[in-house]
């Protein structure tokens, strides 16, 4: 006992391999989808699609309103398209929170060939067939001459792709219905879209989406967590 007790005793023990949680919480971002301040085809229920046009006073209002939502974000970088309101919208919102902004002309909003311009209760009555399919399932119906949902979701995913390689926060911005191909993009769920972007207060413009960051070039790009809920703050 006494040779033992003034031995040091070596055990070799096998560990087997864990999958630490916090290795996969570290690699999570978060995406903040943030639709632009309104403009006056939203206030008159027109569709404006592909369409280029200005932020309404009470737009600029809700881009006033949406910076200081998101003053406490702590967002590295926002992307929009080239188009307004989104790149009027994601330009303010960059010049007053000090953060970089970046154009891609890869969110640029559905096109919606002949229904740009008319208001919701006209295309429901001069295209009345084709809008209800549109509604119950958009992947499968075009709008005349519009852009096809398939080949919007494409160019989002190769927008998007670089940016989701590496955990960070980082907004979006992008208006209805190009916002909820987005969210389809980064939930794996199947949304319903809006033609138009409706009366909303500021607050429910925004919506957070976390991500697990991934190199993957399959078609789903991000793999969202399965506890990782996102927090929804906008509904169609």
């Amino acid at each position: 006992m006494g040779l033992l007790s003034s031995l040091s005793v070596f055990v070799t023990v096998a560990v087997p391999s864990i999958q630490c949680p916090l290795k996969v919480l570290c690699d999570m971002g978060q995406i903040v989808l943030i639709r632009p301040g309104r403009t006056e085809f939203d206030h008159q229920h027109r569709i404006q699609g592909s369409l280029n046009l200005p932020l309404s006073e009470a737009g600029l209002q809700d881009v006033s309103d949406l910076v200081e939502l998101l003053r406490h974000r702590q967002l590295d970088f926002i992307l929009s398209s080239t188009q307004d309101p989104a790149l009027s919208t994601a330009q303010a919102i960059s010049q007053e929170l000090g953060i970089n902004h970046k154009e891609l002309s890869g969110l640029e909003n559905l096109g919606q060939g002949l229904w740009e311009g008319l208001e919701l209760q006209e295309v429901r009555d001069k295209f009345c067939k084709i809008y209800k399919q549109w509604e119950d399932n958009a992947e499968s119906a075009n709008s005349p001459q519009g852009e096809p949902i398939k080949d919007a979701l494409d160019r989002i995913k190769k927008s998007l792709q670089k940016y989701l390689k590496k955990s960070q926060t980082f907004g979006i911005v992008v208006q209805d219905p190009l916002s909820s191909l987005v969210k389809q993009i980064l939930t794996g769920e199947k949304q319903s879209f809006k033609c138009y972007c409706q009366d909303k207060c500021p607050k429910d413009l925004l919506e957070t989406i976390p991500y697990n960051a991934t190199s993957s070039t399959d078609s789903s790009i991000v793999k969202i967590m399965p506890d990782a809920t996102p927090h929804h703050l906008f509904f169609f």
